[in-house]
């Protein structure tokens, strides 16, 4: 009977059922308690289940077992099971001590078990001990390295001393760049989004298999708690789209608590935190934000017109009225002295701007504060193609039947119509809009007008952005692609879904809607009042959040929220990696929650290359190497849309939403161990190889370099993956061992499904010491924050000897290149594509050779040799001529006597884009900065 369960227990191991092989096991062992190879097989299970303390207790029976057996029996016939049990000790051992976040109550407990089996425990050591060091035996070698690895790392005090110094890596780790760098550092900046107003707490579904927000059933702990939500920046700076999506919200969180709010409840804390990457984007919220306090305070209404005026204007319009435009100059001056002075105190009690961020918003409030000396003119004339063919759906259309000038204004003027009450401060707008017919005399002096005493919105421009060459149009005007009747269009709806018409009372209906939506929010402001807190930061929303959570970012008031309810990220996804970094950065910082009333989600949407993916498998594919269902089951998190889809191209048009399952998930329902290790294996190749894009519009970004595969692993173990199935692939890593038989893909993006099917069929290995700098420089940074143990060598270098190095490099146009009619639509300088390629001199290839061949490299070509690329520059700059990037000493000392070579290459189009610097010209920025 036991060693039927033997034979049951043997065929679920081998099918990865490690739980199911160690319950029969169990039952085995209990049938025969004297047999060693039940408890020895169990020990097995419970180690490749992640189960290491249970391993090492099953490890201390089986061993006085074997005691037991070896009083009667050969020695001899007990020596595999010895090796194999000393082993797995030793290895169980590492993998509990790095595994366990709280490594002090992992020493108690371990103490525990080492205080009940001491002396088995010394046993297995002396046995250890015993072994030949120069054995020729694998298995022997892989006991004497596993044991001299753990003596060195599992003394209580050494275990104790590592807490600081893991913490201390995993700050390191937050703050090193996820993504490749592009040739131009510049951030595009996009002023008018035209998404539809958004709130993240409207019933996204009646389906009740959608997460609900039911504010009326939350429980008394829950009023006494925060409801707190992110706002991602959308990447490129759509800061029309940030602001409309908060006040959205804010709007319908008064609506929800109306009830409450009057007869005076409890209603809980409201916390909305605003992230973007562009300062511009933040210092026009700031600007929306400081109108709406000011139209909360006024209550003279020629006061309140002129502030909706300038609102109006602000928001939607490329060019404003004079009166508007010496507002607008006035609020920004008003709110920059504010914030350099005294930023605490700088703004009413629910708003906070982040301390780092200040410097940045102060220096575009500054630029906004003077005039521009900008033409108004040539601003209109640059954007001829404002006045768009109209959707016939569109609802705005039958109000502006019966308002001729309003339209005719736009298709001709390119200016939204100012309130009637104002139309006598613009003489000859004033007569077009009374005349029958537009005449050419009366267009032409309207135009006049608009010419001379209107100016372009200043908040449009920046010194940096709107003034690069390569990203405007000459002169420094941005280029805007959105109607302003699009983004009033938008406002219109939202005020019509909650049933507020307004009355017209600025004669007009554009500003009409507009003013009525700021109406709302204002009173919205006025109805939360103490206890809402809106949170302002700029930084990068993917990789910033989880370093602004913990006051990596500078000081935070304690307080504040270390968790979101929900996240609206816009189209961020899009430039950054895709569902990818969304779930390994953010996600986890929305756990699952068990209320009636509340559950966590991350919203997003596709707009950057919409008809560019046949299906939502395909946009998944593209970005994580899974389909759905198992997107699903490695990464602990469901994928809903809404609306709900009514078929595959309507999912990549729905919001794409994001909810976090409880995790860990138990070992049954995650993929195999073999699955787990090619998908990683293919996930690792794919970043060090990326596919070739398409032009415009149709362009899939894969940002990423190697930093975010190490994140993956660290969220794995989260999900409930054993550490050493994570741990033996970085193993493989580092000794260059690691053999699977995926590919990376090079062929046209996106990634089809089908590309994971490619395999090479047999297994082989594939060579990654052309990554070994970056690699040695990664682990040295970030290993002791890692969930798993891995065993260095010695060669590896510490984290003290890792440096910043800069050298000087003469850019390569794109242009200028002999492939450029080739790749010419798909050479933009703002993607994030530039990695580092180093080379000791060899006259049988260049750095082009290089760019192109780095599928060869990882198939181990024996043409590229001596050669490491850098995916994680700490800086380029090609148009400044700089690049940086961290190394070890031993590597720069190496290169600079073999006198190596360095080029930066864009990993899309696979070419260099600068010449080649030699080493001698290289830079030790520490050493030069003692």
């Amino acid at each position: 009977m036991a060693d039927a369960l033997g034979q049951k227990a043997g065929i679920a191991y081998k099918s990865g059922d490690f739980v199911r092989a160690q319950e029969l096991y169990a039952k085995a062992s209990q049938l025969r308690p004297d047999e060693p190879k039940f408890t020895s097989n169990s020990s097995a299970a419970e180690y490749e289940a992640g189960r290491y303390l249970d391993c090492i207790k099953s490890v201390a029976q089986a061993w006085k077992k074997i005691d037991a057996k070896c009083v009667v029996d050969d020695l001899a016939v007990w020596e595999p099971f010895r090796l194999k049990l000393a082993t797995r000790f030793f290895k169980a051992n590492l993998h509990l001590q790095a595994s366990t976040k709280d490594r002090i109550s992992h020493l108690q407990g371990l103490g525990q078990v080492l205080e009940e089996d001491a002396k088995v425990f010394r046993a297995i050591e002396d046995y250890a001990s015993h072994q030949e060091a120069s054995s020729s035996d694998p298995k022997t070698k892989e006991l004497l390295a596993t044991w001299k690895e753990l003596v060195r790392t599992r003394t209580s005090d050494s275990a104790i001393a590592q807490v600081p110094e893991q913490e201390a890596a995993e700050i390191r780790f937050r703050a090193l760049p996820i993504c490749k760098w592009p040739s131009d550092p510049i951030l595009e900046l996009y002023s008018f989004g035209h998404d539809h107003v958004l709130s993240l707490v409207e019933d996204l579904e009646q389906n009740t298999d959608f997460p609900p927000l039911h504010l009326s059933k939350l429980t008394d702990e829950e009023r006494d708690g925060c409801l707190s939500f992110l706002f991602g920046g959308s990447g490129d700076g759509k800061c029309c789209c940030i602001s409309r999506h908060v006040l959205g919200t804010l709007i319908d969180l008064s609506e929800k608590l109306a009830q409450d709010i009057q007869q005076k409840r409890k209603i809980p804390k409201i916390h909305m935190t605003l992230v973007d990457i562009h300062p511009v984007s933040l210092a026009r919220v700031l600007m929306v934000l400081d109108l709406l306090r000011q139209l909360s305070e006024c209550r003279d209404t020629p006061d309140r017109l002129e502030l909706e005026a300038a609102l109006s204007f602000l928001y939607v319009s490329i060019v404003v009225p004079d009166y508007s435009h010496e507002l607008i100059m006035t609020v920004a001056r008003e709110l920059a002295t504010k914030l350099s002075q005294n930023p605490v105190n700088a703004f009413p009690q629910w708003l906070h701007v982040h301390h780092s961020s200040i410097p940045a918003i102060i220096k575009v409030l500054d630029y906004w504060s003077n005039p521009l000396g900008k033409s108004t003119q040539k601003f209109i004339e640059l954007h001829p193609g404002l006045d768009t063919v109209r959707d016939p759906r569109d609802p705005m259309l039958k109000f502006e039947q019966t308002l001729d000038a309003e339209p005719l204004f736009y298709k001709h003027l390119k200016i939204i119509s100012p309130p009637e009450q104002f139309l006598s401060r613009h003489p000859a707008l004033e007569r077009l809009a009374l005349a029958e017919q537009p005449t050419s005399t009366l267009l032409k002096a309207a135009k006049a007008e608009v010419w001379n005493t209107w100016k372009p919105n200043p908040t449009l421009f920046d010194r940096e952005s709107t003034e690069h060459p390569d990203l405007n149009h000459p002169g420094g005007y941005p280029r805007i692609d959105t109607p302003a009747r699009d983004v009033a269009s938008a406002l219109q709806m939202f005020c019509m879904m909650k049933g507020q018409m307004p009355e017209f009372s600025h004669g007009v209906v554009w500003i009409s809607f507009i003013s009525e939506f700021f109406r709302l929010a204002t009173k919205a402001l006025e109805d939360l009042g103490d206890n809402l807190v809106i949170e302002v930061v700029h930084a990068d929303v993917i990789s910033g959040v989880p370093r602004l959570v913990r006051g990596e970012l500078g000081e935070r008031p304690s307080h504040f929220p270390k968790e979101f309810l929900r996240a609206w990220l816009s189209n961020v996804p899009d430039y950054t990696h895709g569902f990818f970094n969304t779930v390994l950065y953010l996600l986890p910082h929305h756990p699952p929650r068990t209320s009636q009333a509340l559950s966590p989600l991350v919203m997003s949407n596709c707009l950057y290359n919409t008809m560019l993916f046949k299906s939502i498998d395909e946009f998944c594919y593209t970005y994580t190497l899974l389909e759905r269902q198992e997107f699903e089951q490695f990464l602990g998190c469901r994928l809903m849309f809404s609306p709900t889809p009514s078929n595959k191209q309507e999912e990549i048009w729905s919001h794409h939403i994001l909810v976090p399952k409880p995790l860990p998930r138990p070992l049954f329902e995650l993929p195999s161990k073999a699955r787990l290790h090619q998908w990683l294996a293919h996930v690792l190749l794919c970043t060090l190889a990326n596919g070739t894009p398409r032009p415009p519009s149709l362009r899939v970004d894969l940002p990423n370099n190697l930093l975010p595969f190490f994140r993956l692993l660290t969220q794995l173990r989260e999900v409930g993956f054993p550490p050493h199935w994570l741990g033996e692939v970085v193993q493989n890593i580092v000794a260059d061992t690691l053999v699977t038989d995926m590919k990376p893909y090079d062929g046209l993006l996106p990634i089809p499904p089908s590309a994971g099917k490619q395999t090479t069929g047999v297994p082989r290995k594939v060579h990654l010491k052309a990554w070994q700098m970056e690699m040695e420089a990664i682990l040295a940074t970030i290993s002791p924050a890692l969930p798993f143990h891995i065993a260095l060598p010695q060669t590896f270098p510490p984290f003290g000897e890792i440096h910043t190095y800069r050298a000087p490099v003469e850019e390569i146009k794109p242009q200028f290149h002999p492939r450029y009619p080739h790749f010419g639509p798909i050479s933009s300088p703002f993607v994030r594509v530039v990695g580092l390629v180093f080379w000791k001199p060899n006259p049988s290839f260049n750095a082009d050779d290089v760019a192109k061949g780095v599928s060869r490299v990882i198939e181990g070509d024996p043409t590229l040799v001596d050669v490491q690329i850098v995916l994680g520059a700490t800086k380029v700059d090609l148009r400044e001529g700089i690049v940086e990037w961290r190394a070890s000493k031993t590597w720069f000392e190496k290169m600079k006597i073999e006198n190596w070579k360095l080029a930066a290459y864009r990993t899309d189009l696979r070419i260099a884009v600068s010449q080649p610097t030699s080493a001698e010209k290289w830079v030790d920025i520490e050493e030069k900065s003692k």
